[in-house]
């Protein structure tokens, strides 16, 4: 569950950190009220591909930050995530279900002016919303376990919480982010307290001798029809009148409908499965809730909408640009109000004893639709056989000893077509090929990977530092003597070296060969990255393959203290030593989150720096981000499995000792400090660019 939760949030992190390329390449800031300010006065255009389709920038940034808040928010298909955490403890999920799940919808609210000037994104938005919020909440309907039932009821607030924001009300939003936090989060904790206390009692519940009635009366079942379909309306019309929210001329109304028909239903249904007998008491009981619900959101909703937008006309603007064409409006309304109809015959005439006759299909599909809710949409078991699949190709292209050298032989073909190199001299070939050897690049990768595979832990570990640093050392020193052929070649070897890497690490069980593909993975992002910049220094240069050589060295050496302990062993036969290894578990998640680009160690900020190049949407890009997020799979995946899992009795562990435990302390301080580098790069140009403004106006 946790390595599903990390690998669909980095899938969503890609896409949003491609979001946030497109921004700085097409309006070239990532202030936001620049950003805002430039989205809002032109429609820049950007091609999807070199010479591809073209689409609207803000279209573009739009929707590619929204997969983000896909992932964040549980948002189908990528909500799998999210019932595969149950197994956590309660009060974890008291906090996430507060917390980070609500990060898609603060994304979306905090970029509401942007998302508006880019109506048929808040269409997608709506419609993603509308699908999670009726997927969500008919698979809560048919859970039979309290956490799953509250997991799902969670997906299905969070797609309402995205279906308001693709109507254009961020106001809403925020407010139904907040309540849903509060009270999703108590009611986690009591479910935790209710696990608790039946655990303790062995007993089965005992059963009450007293068995109410199982029909509504007339009164019950007529004051649930008229406060699902006509109530929320007559509120909302009646509040307008002292509410400034502009939503009797809007679509933002079928927001309060949907709330006011879901909330009301959940409070009879919850009713009708309980059995009430007292008609009047459930009518009463039924329109207090519902007036109470309405009302309280109606005023806390004006309160937040002012809040946040306070200026003349913006609000009304959100709403504007999320409008429907009309007649799907029309049709969606239409549609709700006939299944609510529909629904309340079905329970009047169950609860009274009536059958209702329905053809056999009808029977089928029924069936059907409850085992396709059951089994969560069946894409659970679509990425099992997907991930058995890959898992399967992954092995089959490692032990193909022939398929390095036809991938090689298509690179240098590639390369050799895009460049023109019968012009480049022999002591250019011979430059960039001893580079080639020491910085790896694909093909001349090997005495990179021999190096690290093939040496005792430690000296590889030091190798891993020094190689890439000559390589880096020559490439700066004779760089007036490469031709920009010759690195436009480079690029796209690096391409391949990128994917061949990427998969190749993948498919290793030997942590040293899992280190080296690793390297050659990023190592062909700097080589891009050079060749699309053509810029041979700077702090960018500098922090990234610093990052890369000493987390590579550190991995190794962590490696090596595995080895002196337990031999040479893989990682399908080491596992369980988060336990009885506590230093060396901390250390290994350190250097694994700084491995996978995450703040403040110095590849997130060499990563950055990378991303944010003036070359914009290339290939280049999509290399980068893809390495990333591979990356983050079998790095992630091998912590995974050398702390976690059941403990082997059959071996001694023997944590990491003090001197141990203090060399690789400091090597992450010296990680955090590179990731402190380009920002204090960037501070003190910003300083000198103020000084010389100053300077200039006196």
């Amino acid at each position: 569950g946790a390595f599903r939760t990390f690998i669909m949030h980095r899938a969503g992190d890609a896409a949003f950190l491609a979001g946030i390329v497109v921004a700085y390449s097409s309006y070239g800031t990532l202030d936001l009220q620049q950003l805002f300010g430039g989205a809002a006065a032109t429609r820049a255009l950007v091609s999807l591909w070199p010479g591809g389709f073209e689409v609207h920038a803000s279209t573009l940034v739009t929707v590619l930050c929204f997969v983000g808040a896909m992932s964040k928010s549980a948002q189908v298909p990528l909500h799998m995530w999210l019932p595969d955490s149950l197994y956590a403890p309660t009060p974890v999920h008291a906090l996430l279900h507060a917390g980070i799940i609500n990060a898609g919808g603060f994304l979306l609210a905090r970029l509401a002016p942007l998302y508006a000037s880019s109506p048929s994104t808040l269409h997608l938005v709506f419609a993603v919303g509308l699908l999670t919020t009726l997927l969500g909440s008919s698979m809560m309907l048919v859970q039979t376990d309290i956490k799953k039932t509250l997991g799902y009821s969670t997906i299905g607030q969070m797609g309402f919480m995205i279906m308001e924001c693709g109507l254009g009300a961020f106001g809403l939003a925020i407010f139904h982010l907040i309540a849903h936090g509060l009270f999703k989060a108590t009611i986690f904790l009591n479910c935790g307290y209710v696990i608790h206390a039946a655990r303790q009692e062995p007993r089965l519940p005992p059963k009450e001798d007293h068995v109410d009635a199982s029909e509504f009366s007339s009164l019950t079942w007529l004051t649930g029809f008229f406060a699902t379909l006509v109530l929320p309306l007559i509120i909302l019309l009646a509040a307008h009148g002292i509410l400034d929210i502009p939503l009797r001329n809007s679509q933002g109304t079928v927001i309060f409908l949907f709330l006011g028909w879901a909330t009301s239903s959940q409070a009879i249904l919850t009713l009708y499965r309980l059995r009430a007998v007292a008609s009047w008491k459930v009518a009463v009981s039924m329109l207090l809730t519902l007036f109470l619900v309405m009302l309280t959101y109606l005023l806390a909703a004006e309160s937040f909408t002012h809040f946040l937008y306070p200026r003349p006309g913006e609000v009304a603007h959100y709403f504007q640009a999320g409008a429907l064409p009309i007649r799907t409006f029309d049709l969606l309304v239409a549609a709700f109000a006939l299944a609510i109809i529909l629904g309340w015959i079905l329970i009047y005439a169950r609860s009274h004893g009536k059958t209702v006759r329905t053809a056999e299909w009808v029977n089928a599909l029924q069936v059907w639709v409850y085992l396709f809710l059951l089994n969560r949409l069946y894409l659970d078991a679509l990425s099992f056989r997907l991930g058995r699949l890959f898992t399967s190709t992954l092995s089959r292209i490692n032990r193909n000893k022939f398929l390095p050298y036809v991938v090689a032989l298509l690179a240098v073909l590639a390369a050799a077509s895009v460049a023109g190199l019968p012009g480049i001299s022999p002591t250019q070939t011979a430059l960039f090929l001893v580079v080639g050897l020491l910085l790896p690049l694909f093909p001349l990768h090997g005495l990179y990977i021999a190096a690290l595979t093939r040496l005792a832990p430690r000296q590889a570990a030091v190798l891993a530092a020094l190689m890439p640093s000559a390589g880096l050392y020559f490439l700066g020193r004779f760089w007036s003597e490469i031709p920009p052929d010759l690195m436009h070649a480079a690029g796209v070897l690096a391409l391949f070296g990128a994917l061949y890497g990427s998969l190749r690490a993948l498919a290793q069980s030997s942590v040293p060969r899992l280190l080296a593909y690793a390297g050659l993975a990023f190592y062909s992002v700097l080589w891009r990255s050079l060749a699309a910049d053509q810029t041979p220094a700077g702090e960018n240069l500098i922090v990234y393959p610093a990052a890369v050589a000493l987390l590579t060295a550190g991995l190794l050496l962590t490696w090596d203290c595995i080895r002196a302990r337990y031999g040479n062993v893989t990682l399908d036969r080491t596992h369980g030593l988060a336990r009885p290894m506590p230093r060396f578990a901390t250390i290994m998640a350190l250097l694994i989150m700084t491995a996978v680009g995450l703040p403040p160690f110095g590849l997130f900020a060499g990563q950055i720096s990378l991303l944010l190049q003036p070359a914009g949407i290339s290939w280049g890009l999509a290399a980068i981000l893809f390495t990333w997020f591979l990356a983050s799979w079998y790095l992630f995946r091998m912590m995974q499995r050398l702390l976690f899992g059941p403990h082997r009795n059959d071996v001694h562990t023997d944590d990491l000792r003090g001197s141990e435990f203090a060399m690789f302390a400091l090597l992450l301080l010296i990680l955090a400090g590179l990731g402190a580098v380009p920002w204090l790069a960037w501070n003190q140009a910003e300083a000198h660019r103020n000084f010389l403004e100053v300077l200039w106006r006196n």
